[in-house]
């Protein structure tokens, strides 16, 4: 049992999936938990020197970011900008910080085809039903009425089925994986090619860090998956590593894992693990998602309330994850 101690400074989360936590936070009607969420959002739209500036051409308004425009309430027009906070940091932040040129994001009071931010070298509002034929329609909209729900009913199967990892009682598979969720997400018959880190939580400073090549991570039904192809030096690694009580990572195209190894020399031996998918906020996010700074405090509340939550890299995802055993 790891002993839980005050974490302090921040680490980087993926923008996405920051502002599902916060939607997270908002089902569940724990206001102030989703309003620091958009603090992290609106730290991050304005910490950058090269930030651009951007104004509103078809109000006049004189330079100002798209988050301190949108947020202050102060747009007089036929169809008032009205957007929640978190969507609006999402938008501020890829706006100026990923390299996204063009994208939309409508106001939720617009009943038209109009009522929305046009992000392109600058931000114009389109305020007008007249105004749409100035609208370039290969535009995307960034965050379409029906993308939350769809997000969030992707992470709930991994946030309702615990996952856990399995000592294999003999047959070629390493390590086995219990996960409920994992088969909802996708299918009980999927195979994950991943790449396979160790980690070591209990080294002084910074975890130890060792990466062991490609793995297979292969659906057998029933919620379990089975860990293989993992050459016989990187097997005999991972079963020393289980022994003292080390962490394995897992990362493919579609899923990141990682979990507390068991002991791999006693049969049926568990531990938990926490996985979070990837590719399933749509291609606007998913091809243009950013990091932004989080408290760890609060990144490891957000982690023991959403077990899909996890930091972008598996050093500090294994110091969050670790401290909660």
């Amino acid at each position: 049992m790891t002993t839980r101690t005050a974490m302090t400074g921040h680490v980087d989360v993926s923008a996405a999936l920051l502002w599902a936590a916060g939607w997270r936070a908002r089902e569940e009607q724990d206001t102030d938990l989703a309003d620091r969420i958009a603090a992290a959002f609106e730290r991050k739209a304005s910490s950058k020197v090269d930030q651009p500036t951007y104004r509103i051409s078809t109000l006049g308004q004189r330079p100002r970011t798209l988050m301190k425009l949108a947020s202050s309430g102060m747009l007089q027009t036929p169809i008032r900008f009205s957007r929640d906070p978190l969507d609006i940091g999402l938008a501020a932040v890829l706006s100026g910080n990923s390299g996204l040129a063009e994208f939309k994001l409508y106001s939720e009071r617009s009943v038209v085809e109009a009522g929305f931010f046009r992000v392109r070298r600058e931000v114009e509002y389109v305020e007008r039903v007249a105004d749409k034929a100035k609208d370039d329609p290969r535009i995307v909209e960034l965050l379409p009425t029906t993308l939350r729900s769809k997000v969030l009913d992707a992470l709930k199967p991994f946030e309702t089925n615990p996952s856990t990892l399995v000592a294999p009682e003999g047959g070629e598979a390493v390590l086995l994986l219990e996960a409920q969720g994992l088969q909802e997400r996708f299918s009980g018959s999927s195979v994950f090619q991943c790449t396979l880190e160790l980690l070591d939580p209990n080294r002084a400073g910074r975890p130890g860090q060792r990466r062991l090549g490609k793995a297979k991570l292969k659906g057998t039904g029933r919620g379990m998956f089975e860990l293989s192809g993992l050459s016989p030096e990187a097997i005999l690694e991972v079963t020393a590593a289980s022994v003292a009580a080390q962490w394995i990572y897992l990362e493919s195209e579609r899923l990141r894992l990682i979990g507390r190894l068991p002991d791999l020399t006693v049969d049926g031996s568990s531990s938990p693990a926490y996985l979070t998918p990837a590719g399933c906020f749509g291609k606007l996010l998913d091809e243009h998602d950013v990091v932004v700074p989080f408290p760890s405090e609060l990144a490891r509340t957000l982690h023991s309330r959403f077990s899909w939550f996890a930091p972008g890299s598996s050093v500090a995802w294994v110091k969050l994850s670790s401290t909660d055993q």
